[in-house]
C-alpha cells in the first residue's frame, strides 16, 4: 500500500522536495507558498476531509511562516506525530554551522580565492566564475564581525584548504556597513540560527531576552529539530533520495531565478526603503566592526602574508541607488575616511561598482531591487573576474 503525504513548500523547495520523494508515496494535494498571506488562504479541505493514515509534509525557509503553517495544520486535527519539517529534517544530516556545510564542499581541495560577505555578495558573485578553485562563504545579514568569525573558524578547522589562498573578495554591502552589527539587527534571529553562531553581548544591548535564554533557545531547541528518532525515520521513509540527489539546499543557496517586477519598482518609487543603519550613526557599532576589520585582515596576512585583498561594492537596481545618492553623500565620506585609515596599515583595493550601469540600469539582471538574479550575478562576476584577472594582475598568480 502506499504511503500518503500532502506537501507545503515555498517554490524555490521544489525541485528538491518532488526530487527527493519516495517511488512509493502517493502526492494527495501540494501547496506552493510565498508568503504567510498564502498560508492564511490555504484551502485546507483536503486536510479537513482526509481519511486514513495521511502525512503532511513541509518546507519553508522563515519560522514566521513554519509557526503559522503549523498552527493552522494542526486546527485541522492532524496528529503533530504524522507532521514533518522536511527543511528541518534534510538539515539534521549537516553540521549546525553554516560555514563547515559550505566548507565540507571543497574538502581537501587547495583554495585560491574566497568570497566573504553579506546576502548580495551570496547571490550576486558565482565562486565558479571567478578565478581558480573559490568558496563563497557570504550569508545574508552577515556582518564584519561575523565574517571575520567565519574566517577564524575556517583557520581553525580547514587550515589545509585555505593555507595557499592567493586572493579575498569581501563584498562590503554598501557604505553603511561599518555601522550595520547583525546582533543588533532585526535579521539576528534567522541568522544565528542559520549560522549555527551563537548570540553574543553587544553595547548597547536592545533585546527583550538575554544572550544566556537566546543560546540556550538555539541550543536546546532549534538547533535540535529534525533530529529525533520518528523525524528521521519519516525523512527516510518519504524521502529517501534527499542526499543522494542533493541540489545545494545544505548551502543554503536555493537554485532558483526570481525576476525584478515592474510593480515592486512602482512600489518602491512612490514609498522607498530606507534601512535604519542608514539613519543614525551608531559610533559603538562603527568601532566595533572597524576593529574587526582590522582582525580579519591580520588574519588574512597570518593565513598567507602575499594575499591579494579586495573590498567590493555590488550594485543595487539603478533606481534604488539613485534614491540612495543623497543619503550616501554623508555616508560614502565617512565610509572613504575609514577606507583611507585602514589603508595606511593593509594593503587592499577598493572596488566600487555602484555606478557601474551596464549591471544597475537593466531591469532583467535582478532578482529584487537590491540583489542580482542568476543571469546578473553571471555577468557581473564575469566583469569581475576580467578585472581581477587584467587589471590587476592576478593572472600572474596562476
Amino acid at each position: 500500500m502506499k504511503k500518503r503525504i500532502i506537501l507545503f513548500y515555498e517554490y524555490f523547495y521544489y525541485n528538491f522536495v518532488r526530487n527527493s520523494i519516495a517511488l512509493d508515496v502517493e502526492i494527495l494535494k501540494e501547496y506552493s507558498i510565498r508568503s504567510i498571506e498564502d498560508i492564511e488562504t490555504l484551502d485546507l479541505n483536503s486536510i479537513a476531509e482526509r481519511d486514513g493514515e495521511v502525512y503532511i509534509g513541509f518546507a519553508v525557509y522563515t519560522r514566521e511562516m513554519k509557526a503559522k503553517l503549523l498552527e493552522i495544520i494542526l486546527s485541522c486535527g492532524i496528529n503533530k506525530n504524522y507532521v514533518l519539517d522536511i527543511y528541518k529534517a534534510y538539515m539534521a544530516g549537516y553540521s549546525k554551522n553554516r560555514f563547515q556545510r559550505v566548507m565540507n564542499c571543497k574538502l581537501n581541495q587547495k583554495l585560491d580565492g574566497l568570497i566573504l560577505g553579506i546576502s548580495h555578495g551570496m547571490v550576486g558573485i558565482v565562486e565558479d566564475k571567478m578565478p581558480g578553485n573559490v568558496c563563497n562563504l557570504c550569508y545574508s545579514s552577515q556582518d564584519i564581525y561575523f565574517n571575520y568569525l567565519t574566517l577564524k573558524k575556517c583557520y581553525e578547522q580547514y587550515y589545509y584548504e585555505i593555507k595557499d589562498l592567493k586572493y579575498v573578495v569581501i563584498d562590503m554591502f554598501d557604505y553603511f556597513y561599518f555601522n550595520f552589527d547583525t546582533i543588533l539587527s532585526g535579521a539576528f534571529d534567522r541568522f544565528v540560527e542559520i549560522s549555527g553562531f551563537l548570540c553574543e553581548e553587544r553595547t548597547p544591548w536592545n533585546k527583550e531576552q538575554s544572550v544566556q535564554q537566546i543560546n540556550e533557545v538555539l541550543s536546546g531547541g532549534i538547533w535540535q529539530e529534525g533530529k529525533t528518532a520518528w523525524e528521521q525515520k519519516l525523512f527516510s521513509e518519504f524521502f529517501p533520495f534527499a542526499r543522494e540527489r542533493d541540489c545545494g539546499v545544505y548551502k543554503d543557496i536555493t537554485l532558483y531565478d526570481e525576476k525584478l517586477e515592474d510593480n515592486a519598482i512602482l512600489k518602491y518609487k512612490n514609498n522607498p526603503i530606507i534601512h535604519a543603519v542608514q539613519m543614525k550613526i551608531f559610533h559603538h557599532t562603527i568601532q566595533f566592526q572597524v576593529d574587526n576589520m582590522v582582525k580579519l585582515f591580520l588574519l588574512l596576512k597570518k593565513i598567507q602574508p602575499q594575499i591579494r585583498i579586495f573590498l567590493v561594492l555590488l550594485p543595487k537596481y539603478k533606481v534604488v541607488e539613485d534614491f540612495e545618492k543623497s543619503l550616501n553623500r554623508t555616508w560614502k565620506t565617512f565610509f572613504m575616511n575609514i577606507i583611507g585609515e585602514l589603508k595606511k596599515d593593509f594593503s587592499f583595493e577598493l572596488l566600487d561598482f555602484k555606478d557601474y550601469e551596464e549591471i544597475s540600469a537593466h531591469k532583467e539582471n535582478y532578482r529584487d531591487l537590491t540583489h542580482l538574479g542568476l543571469d546578473g550575478a553571471a555577468k557581473f562576476t564575469e566583469h569581475l573576474s576580467d578585472l581581477l584577472i587584467h587589471q590587476y594582475g592576478l593572472d600572474a598568480l596562476f
